[in-house]
């Protein structure tokens, strides 16, 4: 009977793997962990949370970034090296891709706005 349990549950796990979306082959994941707590609104705003903030995670191929998570709702810019934003969009829930503009080039901060925290990364388009 155990046989049987481990055998299903296996094939079970191995049916969840081939079901889950597979970005792109040569996407780079990103884990946007640099954060900056922004101040509080003027009307007092919220507290900061006691548990540690869970960064967003993306990943990126050419012009395409996929949402992995965290993104939810959120706001997301582009910064290029002269702190000019090139490129902003609000990412929705249930958001699993963004096309970047084909114009944007060369180096930028990726900035997620969540909340009360703004993430950040540098990346190359």
């Amino acid at each position: 009977m155990r046989t049987n349990i481990k055998k299903g549950f296996l094939i079970l796990l191995c049916g969840l793997a081939l079901s889950l979306p597979s970005y792109a082959d040569g996407a780079d994941t990103i884990r946007v962990e640099k954060v900056k707590p922004l101040p509080p609104p003027i009307d007092g705003g919220h507290e900061l949370p006691k548990a540690p903030v869970q960064p967003p995670v993306v990943a990126l191929d050419g012009h395409t970034l996929y949402i992995i998570s965290g993104c939810d709702d959120t706001e997301l810019s582009l910064v290029d090296e002269n702190d000019d934003e090139a490129y902003s969009t609000i990412v929705l829930e249930g958001t699993t891709m963004i096309t970047l503009p084909e114009w944007l080039e060369g180096p930028h901060e990726l900035r997620i706005l969540r909340g009360q925290f703004m993430f950040y990364t540098e990346i190359e388009l």
